[in-house]
């Protein structure tokens, strides 16, 4: 489960860490520092008040972002986890779409229906892009397995929050997070794989 370093020995008190039998699986720094829960309740990094800006996502790197010109074709980036671990909100902003339901294809040979059927959550930041105001961002999360109890279209969600549980639906090799950020002029749609998808590395807390 998830253990802020407050709880463990010889940890971090700001860093989040996923264990799994007895062994840490991922490691999260908190900008805002570590929220310790009751028994029962996984740990959590504490929500951010008024900070604009992406929490990096849990697991580890395996794809960077490539699109638009940084040398290859992919819009978002990928971070490897177990199936089912916690997803928390990056951002503080509203879910304004989602989709659930659909399986694994990938052992299909991913043909074009299968790359489009993923479950997904799309979040809008209820901030301006920060490094763009006049431009309002988005943050998707593509893969997941379930959302969060409470979770829909209309749900506010604090940054931190948990939202979903990582999967591994649609054209996918193993479970993992495709995160993607997408940057539009305000009240503008927002869609995957143009380039106003953005590295969202560019967009991470400091």
């Amino acid at each position: 489960g998830y253990y802020c370093g407050g709880n463990l020995t010889g940890a971090l008190a700001n860093v989040l860490y996923y264990c799994q039998g007895g062994v840490t699986q991922s490691e999260t720094t908190c900008p805002n520092g570590c929220q310790m829960n009751p028994p029962g309740t996984p740990d959590q990094c504490t929500p951010g008040a008024g900070t604009c800006c992406l929490q990096e996502p849990v697991g580890s790197l395996t794809q960077p972002y490539t699109a638009c010109g940084a040398g290859g074709s992919h819009y978002g980036i990928d971070h490897v986890a177990a199936l089912g671990t916690p997803i928390y909100a990056g951002v503080s902003g509203t879910v304004v779409s989602y989709a659930l339901g659909h399986p694994n294809c990938y052992n299909s040979g991913c043909d074009q229906a299968c790359w489009n059927a993923f479950n997904y959550v799309k979040v809008r930041a209820d901030c301006a892009d920060p490094q763009n105001a006049a431009n309002d961002w988005y943050v998707y999360y593509l893969h997941i397995d379930s959302l969060a109890p409470g979770i829909t279209n209309g749900t506010h969600v604090e940054q931190g929050q948990l939202l979903a549980t990582v999967g591994n639906s649609g054209c996918s090799s193993a479970p993992h997070i495709h995160l993607e950020v997408v940057s539009v002029p305000t009240g503008q749609g927002a869609w995957l794989q143009t380039c106003s998808s953005v590295n969202p590395t560019t967009r991470y807390c400091p």
